[in-house]
């Protein structure tokens, strides 16, 4: 049984173990230029 959640900045649907900084977001986000105020 695969646990899904959802990008919280794109909305797309990744796996929930799939977190950086504490945050549910997918790569793509993640290390996306406009998204680096995660620090």
């Amino acid at each position: 049984m695969e646990h899904k959640t959802e990008c919280v900045v794109c909305c797309r649907e990744i796996d929930v173990l799939e977190t950086f900084n504490g945050e549910m977001m997918c790569q793509e986000c993640y290390q996306a230029p406009e998204n680096e105020v995660f620090d």
